[in-house]
């Protein structure tokens, strides 16, 4: 199982999910960043047991292979990404000097 593999792609227009299984099997979803969730379950002791994404009332499991805190930085890292895609492109413009 330690071949087994996700692939989390977050743009201003998708969010991708790819599982490979360790035997090589593949499953793809895409998902409207504006309307996708980002859960976790949190145990107490353990911490951040279970990452899931929901759209339309159903729940994707991501990232299990990861530990608590493991879990705990993708989320947050996940959180950030879906937040930034969600305002949109950073527009900075350039200033010219006369």
């Amino acid at each position: 199982h330690a071949l087994a593999y996700e692939e989390v792609q977050v743009t201003g227009a998708h969010l991708r999910i790819r599982k490979v299984s360790h035997r090589g099997a593949e499953k793809n979803w895409v998902f409207n960043p504006l309307w996708v969730k980002l859960g976790q379950e949190v145990h107490d002791e353990f911490g951040v047991t279970r990452l899931y994404l929901v759209h339309r009332g159903r729940e994707l499991t991501i990232a299990s292979c990861l530990g608590p805190d493991e879990k705990a930085d993708f989320a947050a890292a996940l959180a950030a990404a879906l937040a930034q895609a969600r305002r949109g492109p950073d527009i900075n413009p350039v200033e010219f000097a006369p």
